[in-house]
Parts: C-alpha cells; sequence; structure tokens
C-alpha cells in the first residue's frame, strides 16, 4: 500500500504544562527542588530510576533509540526515525491513513524499552506503538500480530494510546487531567513531569513549612506535616500507597488524594478470564497488586519494601539473599509467625542442582510474564508450581516454562518421586475456572469460597462475582455478604446485586449508603438507583443522594473515557430516563464509534420506547463504523424480521453467519427465514443452515426438531427419520419428538 507524504507538526501548545496545585487537604504540592536540602541520600537513590526517568523531555542525552534516519516496516507501513535541528521525528502512518512527520516531544520510560511521546493538537499527547529496546538496540512494535488499520481503536492514535488518559496519572506527579467534551482539548497539568517525591509522600507544602519552624512550633504539626508518614503506616496502608499506581484498577474519585483507604479511590480489577489465568496467575499485565494480595506474603503483612528500595527500586538483595531473609533455619517469627525453619536453598527443598537456575526461587516461585515483547514481569502471587492443574486448567507453571520440551505429566510424575502425592491439594483455581464455565456443579464451591474469610479478598470477591451467574438460589448469599468485613467483599456484593429486584435487596443495601469506603457507597446507589423515594427515611434519603451524586462523578473521573458515560447511560436507562440515558450511550460514541456496548443499549432502549426506525439507524452506524462485527448485522436482521421486512433481513443474517460461523442462534434462524422464501435456492440454503446449526449443537432440540420438520415438508422422510432417531435417543419421553414421529408414520 502507497501512502502520501506530509508535514503536519501541531502547533506548540502550553499544554501539558508544570502547575503546582493545592489539594483537597490544603497541603501544596512544591518543586522537588525543595527536597533536595534535607534529603540528598533518598534524592540520590531515586537519580537514575525507573520513577525519576518514568517521563522526561526528549534531548540529546534522554532519548535512547536511533533517530539516524533508521527504518522499520510492519504490515504494509514503513516508520522512519530521523532528526532535524536537533529535534526528533517520527515519518509514519496518522490519522488519515497517511504517511505524516511527528515530533517527539517526551520519552517515555528508559528500560527495557523506552517509549515516544508525540504531539497533536487540542493538548493531547499519543505514544507512539513502535518503541526502543535499549538491550537489543532495536525497533520493535509492541503489537505485532495483527495490522490495526487507523479507524481502529487500537491504532497508535486513538484513545488506547492517548498518554493524558492511558499513562500519565502514574508516570507523573499530581497529574491532571482537564479534559473538555465539548471541545475535545485537554489542558492537562502536572506538579512533576515525572514520579517525584511527593508522588509517594503526598503534597509536601506542609511538611516545608514544618522544617523552617522553630523546634517548638514545629511540634505542633501533627507528622512533621507529611501527608503520607511512612513509619506510622501499617501493612495494608503500606502496600496501597503503591497500589494506587501498581495495580489495575477502575477510578471512582475525580482526585484521588494520598493518605486514604485504595477503594476511596479506586476498585481494583478482580480474577477476570482476560487478565488472570482461573489459579490467579497472571495473564496480561497488571501491575503486580493484584497477584501479590493473593499470597500468603500479603495476609502475614509483608510489604513491597521488604523486597524493593523505595528510592532506587532496587532489590534490596541479589538472588536467594532476598528471599532467605525470612525463610531460612532461623526465621523473623517475632514478625511473622508462620514461617518454618527450613533450608530452603538445599536440592532437598528445589530438586535441583546447587547454583543452577532452578535452584533460584524466583524461577518456582515468580515466574515472568513477558509483556509489550521485551518487558518480562514476573508473577507476584508467590506459588508453588502445579503442573497438576495446567493439565485441568491450560495454565502456565514454572516447570515447563523451563524444561520446555518436557510435559505437564512428566513434571507431575517428577514430583510426586519427591514428594509423594500430598502436594496435589485441593486449589480455589478449579472452583473459579468450573466459575467461569458456569458449569452447574461449581456454584456450592463458589459459595463455600466467597464466605471463607480466610482467603483473600480478591480471591471471594470473584468467587462472588461468578455465583451472581447462578440466579435466585443463592440470594441468601450475596445479601449476608454485604454485611462482611472486607471493603471489596462489601463493594462486589453490592455490585452483583444492580439486577435483583429493588425489593429482594433493599433491606441489605440501604446500610451500605453510609459506609466509610466510597467504592461500597456508589455501588450500593448504582444497585438502588430505581427505589421509591417513599421507601426512604429522610436520613435514608440524604445519604442516598450523596451516594448516588458520588457514583455520577465517579464515572465521569476519567472524562475522555467512554465507559463511564456507558455506564451513566445504563443507570438512567435502568431508572427509565429515556432522554438522559440516549445522551450518554451518545457521548460514550463521541469518545470512541467504535465502542460496541454502546451501540447496543442504544438500539435496544430506542426499541423498547418503540422507536424502530431510531433502533434501525443505530444498528446500521454501528455497521458502517464496525463492519466486521457479526453481532450487529444479526440484531439489525431480528430488527428487521420483526417488522417482517424478511428480504431485507435474508443478506444481513447471512453476512452474519460469515462473520460469526460457531454463533448457533444465527444460523438456526437464517435457515428459518430463509424457508419463508418458499424458492429451491432458498431451500438449499436453510438446509446447509440447520445443518450446520446441528453440527455446532448436536443435541439442541429446538434444532433437532426445525430439521425433522424441514425434512417432512420437503418430503424426504429418511433424513427426517435420521434426525427424529437422533432426537429420541437422547430424549425418549419428549413430547414434540413423539408427535413428529407418528406424523412421519402418517
Amino acid at each position: 500500500m502507497l501512502f502520501m507524504v506530509s508535514m503536519v507538526i501541531a502547533k506548540p501548545s502550553t499544554w501539558p504544562q508544570q502547575q503546582l496545585t493545592q489539594d483537597t487537604h490544603k497541603n501544596n504540592f512544591v518543586s522537588e527542588k525543595s527536597c533536595v536540602d534535607c534529603h540528598q541520600k533518598e534524592v540520590t537513590a531515586w537519580k537514575g530510576s525507573h520513577h525519576q526517568q518514568a517521563m522526561q523531555e526528549a534531548t540529546q542525552k534522554t532519548v535512547l533509540g536511533n533517530f539516524n534516519h533508521a527504518k522499520i516496516t510492519v504490515f504494509s507501513v514503513t516508520t522512519t526515525f530521523f532528526k532535524k535541528n536537533k529535534q526528533f521525528f517520527i515519518r509514519t502512518q496518522g490519522e488519515n491513513g497517511k504517511l505524516q512527520d511527528f515530533q517527539v516531544e517526551y520519552t517515555f520510560g528508559v528500560t527495557p524499552l523506552q517509549q515516544y511521546l508525540v504531539r497533536f493538537p487540542k493538548g493531547r499527547l499519543q505514544a507512539f506503538d513502535i518503541a526502543w529496546d535499549t538491550i537489543n538496540k532495536r525497533w520493535f512494535h509492541l503489537k505485532p500480530e495483527t495490522e490495526i488499520l487507523p479507524d481502529d481503536s487500537l491504532h497508535w492514535t486513538k484513545r488506547f494510546y492517548t498518554w493524558n488518559s492511558a499513562c500519565a496519572e502514574c508516570h507523573s506527579t499530581d497529574f491532571k487531567l482537564n479534559y473538555n467534551l465539548k471541545t475535545q482539548q485537554y489542558k492537562s497539568q502536572w506538579a512533576e513531569i515525572n514520579v517525584g517525591c511527593q508522588a509517594c509522600h503526598g503534597a509536601a507544602g506542609n511538611h516545608i513549612q514544618w522544617a523552617k519552624k522553630p523546634s517548638g512550633d514545629a511540634q505542633k504539626i501533627p507528622n512533621k506535616g507529611l501527608v503520607i508518614d511512612y513509619k506510622s503506616l501499617n501493612p495494608k496502608q503500606t502496600i496501597e500507597t503503591c497500589a494506587r499506581c501498581h495495580a489495575r484498577r477502575q477510578p471512582i474519585s475525580p482526585d484521588d488524594r494520598h493518605g486514604r483507604d485504595f477503594l476511596n479511590d479506586f476498585i481494583p480489577s478482580l480474577l477476570e478470564p482476560n487478565l488472570y489465568h482461573a489459579d490467579g496467575q497472571i495473564l496480561d499485565e497488571v501491575y503486580v497488586y493484584g497477584s501479590f494480595t493473593q499470597s500468603k506474603m500479603h495476609q502475614q503483612g509483608v510489604t513491597c519494601m521488604d523486597c524493593h528500595q523505595p528510592h532506587s527500586l532496587k532489590l534490596r538483595l541479589e538472588g536467594n539473599a532476598l528471599c532467605t531473609q525470612c525463610h531460612q533455619k532461623n526465621p523473623p517469627v517475632s514478625r511473622f509467625k508462620t514461617l518454618k525453619s527450613q533450608n530452603y536453598e538445599s536440592p532437598e527443598h528445589h530438586f535441583h542442582a546447587e547454583k543452577t537456575v532452578g535452584a533460584l526461587c524466583i524461577n518456582c516461585h515468580m515466574p515472568a510474564t513477558t509483556y509489550m515483547q521485551v518487558d518480562p514481569r514476573r508473577d507476584h502471587r508467590f506459588s508453588i508450581p502445579r503442573p497438576d492443574l495446567s493439565i485441568k486448567l491450560n495454565s502456565p507453571n514454572a516447570c515447563i516454562r523451563c524444561h520446555d520440551k518436557k510435559s505437564n505429566e512428566w513434571a507431575v510424575k517428577i514430583l510426586n518421586q519427591h514428594k509423594g502425592k500430598q502436594w496435589q491439594t485441593q486449589d480455589d483455581g478449579l472452583t473459579l475456572h468450573f466459575g467461569r464455565l458456569r458449569a452447574p456443579k461449581a456454584a456450592e464451591g463458589l459459595v463455600l469460597l466467597a464466605k471463607n474469610t480466610q482467603k483473600t479478598a480478591i480471591v471471594r470477591a470473584t468467587a462472588l462475582k461468578q455465583l451472581a451467574q447462578y440466579g435466585q438460589k443463592y440470594l441468601p448469599t450475596l445479601l449476608t455478604l454485604t454485611q462482611d468485613k472486607n471493603a471489596l467483599v462489601r463493594t462486589i456484593a453490592a455490585r452483583v446485586l444492580n439486577t435483583v429486584p429493588i425489593n429482594q435487596k433493599s433491606k441489605a443495601l440501604l446500610p451500605l449508603l453510609s459506609d466509610p469506603i466510597m467504592a461500597v457507597r456508589i455501588e450500593a446507589a448504582a444497585s438502588l438507583a430505581e427505589i421509591s423515594p417513599s421507601a426512604l427515611t429522610p436520613l435514608q434519603k440524604l445519604s442516598f443522594q450523596k451516594a448516588l451524586a458520588d457514583y455520577k462523578a465517579a464515572q465521569t473521573s476519567q472524562t475522555d473515557w467512554p465507559e463511564g458515560y456507558f455506564n451513566l447511560g445504563r443507570l438512567y436507562e435502568k431508572t427509565q430516563a429515556y432522554s438522559q440515558a440516549v445522551e450518554f450511550y451518545e457521548k460514550a460514541l463521541k469518545l470512541d464509534k467504535n465502542f460496541i456496548p454502546a451501540y447496543h443499549h442504544l438500539a435496544n432502549l430506542h426499541h423498547q420506547y418503540k422507536k424502530p426506525l431510531k433502533a434501525e439507524a443505530v444498528f446500521r452506524l454501528a455497521i458502517k463504523n464496525l463492519p466486521k462485527e457479526g453481532r450487529f448485522y444479526y440484531s439489525l436482521s431480528l430488527l428487521l424480521v420483526e417488522k417482517k421486512r424478511y428480504q431485507e433481513a435474508l443478506p444481513l443474517l447471512e453476512k452474519a453467519t460469515q462473520l460469526m460461523p460457531k454463533a448457533v442462534t444465527i444460523h438456526y434462524n437464517y435457515g428459518l427465514l430463509l424457508q419463508k422464501s418458499k424458492t429451491k435456492a432458498a431451500t438449499q440454503k436453510a438446509e446447509y443452515a440447520l445443518r450446520q446449526a446441528q453440527q455446532l449443537a448436536p443435541n439442541n432440540p429446538k434444532i433437532l426438531n426445525a430439521l425433522v420438520i424441514f425434512y417432512i415438508q420437503q418430503r424426504q422422510p429418511i433424513q427426517a427419520n435420521s434426525y427424529l432417531k437422533h432426537w429420541l435417543k437422547i430424549a425418549p419421553n419428549n413430547p414434540q419428538a413423539h408427535r413428529l414421529l407418528k406424523t412421519l408414520g402418517q
């Protein structure tokens, strides 16, 4: 493919810019230079760290990549990296599909890869998706598997690569998004361009004032004026200062604050299938917190800084010495009471020769997964390798990661030889695995897991969410867990009750409106959205209104992402506020025309309010913008069938079968609709469609019924009898099958 080359460089903008702000504690952020005089040792350790180099202005010193007219071709696009007047440029495919020149404004990260940020109009910065491998000195594409075209939301010029909303919050200090939806303009600000002292300690204005006061007056200022005084924190609080960035999470506060509970500002992602393996091992990039909170170490009070230097971020010790600080013959039981006395560095423990890679603790208990092609991240779940579970769950394990020519069965045999079979204990991963599959027998196990307070919160909350799939039978468990001592469990209990009738959940949820944790309050308010004001006491009404307002603010805390507006659309749809629901679904689509859920909900909303032409228009727009999404063709065809516009529906259903070849219902409905045409060609297509459906679902009674009737109508008794016999074999007492048997006999 050929592209026109043009020179499009955004005019210099004052945004983003440094802006020293004042947070809700009325404690000013100050320049990092203010820290140097008193904290020289800490600042020296911080310099050169990943935090210090998280983001920097692009200069001859900071840019590590080869910009000497280096080229790389990915699919049909050749990208060139070059310099002009001591500035750095990238010539590549832009939003319009043509080659353009983009000036590099900032570097992003330092090792093992470095990305580059380029400026777009209206204050937007985009992270380019070809990065520099600082180890092997080469350019590489972050996602080389599939060609991503400019119209795709995953293209580097679109929202998933927008620095302002996707990256900046955790790569800068005191970042403010400042996005205006009407003008689609950013006026983003930061206190510091990188991750500085105040990113972890909080705003230092009061601390500076404390340092300047005479000793007598200084004693009157609590905690030395520090927002975060690490010496006074318990392990949970310490970890949560890191979790603000080192977690896969959903922001729920427009202005998250240092020094308060994590769940007042964020809700962490659960053990979802796209993020974690069923047994909790990392799958996608989840930034440590979610995996670490599953570990026994977390439960026993280990913190990030037990292993990592807080300022340089380096490990406190190298190799096994890091682990044997605690795991040794004389363990520190005064702090960690469950530690066993053992020589963990012996072959009796790890089954490998000493001083080999197999003898390193981290290789067995912290296997690495590589992200962004070159960046290995170690799993902080600290689990024991379980090849027996890998066989059942199709999950990885450390044994086969190293012994990649061997099988899981081989690893099980080796472990049995060393340890007997007692190591193959019951694992929560099996319960969550079958919960993901909605297996009927999994429900009771999910109940036990969700209620078990000895289990970690993220595992219990995940089990609770899965349990909600099993319907009314398990409603008492969901209601009980709204009163759980753990805030994350209460949060998810409130969330999963969203679809339960109001009269069945209000008694359990109303007390949560005054919960001390923001996440619990807003999820309870959203679940109670349809409650009648007459059902509330004056105090409850005030609590409900405040919590609901906080929920709405939480959804737009990231004002340039469509998900929040979509959630508000669902909220208003639930309360039968048609106009407001339409408004927020349309706002979601304004931000991302490829946001699939908004199309479905908006079209269904129009249909529910008997506006079929508007519903049809939404589906047609969806097909125009997302021509490869078969579900839109299918949904539009059903809408047309409802209006008896059969001939218009047929090509849409046919296209849906092509785009979703494994969708049983689509083949089935296509076959039924084709029979209405009664032409020879349509009849042949109908037969093929119904048989396709039956191959995908061999024992589906509706499909078998349709095939038997089809062949009876076509006067093909042998074929009809074949499907009827199969049907009677799997359902010998089915009355419809016996009626058709009688008809076939006649």
